[in-house]
C-alpha cells in the first residue's frame, strides 16, 4: 500500500506543481502512511470518490482526479463462454443382473427359512458359474402376512391366510456373453423372477477423455460465431471446466430380446462429457 501513495504523492505533485497543495483535507496525507495498512485504501479511496463528484480546489482541472483514478485501476480482460458436448461410444463389458427369489408359506418363521434357502441356492449357483463372490449381493428380504379376502368392508388384519417372503440378488457379470447362462442356471436354482438388465463399463476413463477432446473442439466454432457477431477476434483459451453429465447411456436398446445370441443384445453406451470454455477475444 506504500507504493500506492507514492505514485498517488508523485503524482498529485506532478499535476499541482512543487508549489501547488492539497486539496483540504489532505495535507496530513504523507504522514498518515505510517499509520498502518487501514489509511492507504481510506485515503486512495477518499482520492477516487472526490474526484468521481468532481471536487477541486484551487489549481485542479475536474480532469485529474478522474485521470489519477483510471491509471489506478486495472480493466478485466472480455471473453467468451460457451458450452461444448463430446461423446465417445464402446461396447459393454459388464453386466448387471438383477433376480428375484418368492416363497409362500403358513408361518413367518417358514416364510423366512425358505426365502433364506432359496436366495441361497441362486447365489451359490452364480459362484459356480464363474462368478466371484465379491459380484453378488443379496438384498431385500422381506416377510408379509398374506391377507385373506374380505367380501366387504377394509382387510381384517387378524385375518391371515399365509405368509409371503422374498428377496432380491444382484450379480455381475463381467462376461456379457455368460449372461443368458446365468439367467438359465438361476431360474433352475430357484428364482423366480428376472427384474432386470443393466449393461455397463468399468472403466471409461479412456473414453471420457477422448469425449473431452470432442467437446472443447466443439466449443469453439459457438465462440467463433459469437465473436464475429460482435466484431471480436478471438485470442486464446483463458479457462476450461468440466461439468457432470451422468453415467454411460444405452446407444441402442438392450436387454431381453434382440438380433444377439441367446436373445440378449446388449447394444453400445455412449459417453458425454460437458466442456465449459472461455475464450479471450480482442477487437
Amino acid at each position: 500500500m506504500i507504493n500506492v501513495m507514492d505514485r498517488v504523492d508523485a503524482r498529485m505533485r506532478d499535476v499541482m506543481g512543487v508549489g501547488g497543495s492539497f486539496p483540504k483535507g489532505w495535507g496530513a496525507g504523507r504522514a498518515l502512511r505510517g499509520t498502518g495498512r487501514l489509511v492507504a485504501p481510506l485515503a486512495l479511496g477518499a482520492l477516487l470518490a472526490w474526484g468521481a463528484v468532481g471536487g477541486a480546489s484551487p489549481g485542479w482541472g475536474l480532469d485529474v482526479p478522474r485521470a489519477l483514478a483510471q491509471e489506478l485501476q486495472t480493466p478485466e480482460a472480455s471473453g467468451i463462454t460457451v458450452i461444448g458436448d463430446g461423446s465417445a461410444t464402446a461396447q459393454p463389458d459388464t453386466t448387471t443382473i438383477r433376480l428375484g427369489v418368492e416363497v409362500t408359506a403358513q408361518t413367518p418363521a417358514e416364510a423366512l427359512s425358505r426365502t433364506r434357502e432359496g436366495a441361497e441356492r441362486v447365489v451359490q449357483r452364480l459362484r459356480e458359474r464363474g462368478v466371484p463372490e465379491g459380484d453378488v449381493q443379496t438384498s431385500g428380504l422381506n416377510v408379509f402376512p398374506i391377507q385373506a379376502p374380505t367380501r366387504e368392508g377394509p382387510p381384517d388384519p387378524t385375518a391371515v391366510r399365509g405368509y409371503r417372503g422374498n428377496a432380491s440378488i444382484t450379480a455381475q457379470a463381467r462376461d456379457v456373453a455368460q449372461v443368458g447362462a446365468l439367467l438359465d442356471a438361476s431360474i433352475e436354482a430357484g428364482a423366480t423372477s428376472v427384474q432386470g438388465l443393466s449393461f455397463g463399463i468399468r472403466d471409461d476413463s479412456a473414453l471420457r477423455r477422448q469425449a473431452l477432446v470432442t467437446a472443447i473442439a466443439a466449443a469453439r466454432p459457438k465462440a467463433e460465431a459469437a465473436a464475429g457477431a460482435a466484431g471480436l477476434t478471438i485470442t486464446g483459451v483463458r479457462a476450461i471446466v468440466e461439468q457432470p453429465y451422468g453415467p454411460p447411456a444405452p446407444r441402442a436398446a438392450g436387454g431381453l430380446g434382440g438380433g444377439a445370441a441367446e436373445g440378449i443384445a446388449p447394444g453400445e453406451l455412449t459417453v458425454v462429457v460437458r466442456a465449459q470454455v472461455t475464450f479471450d477475444v480482442a477487437r
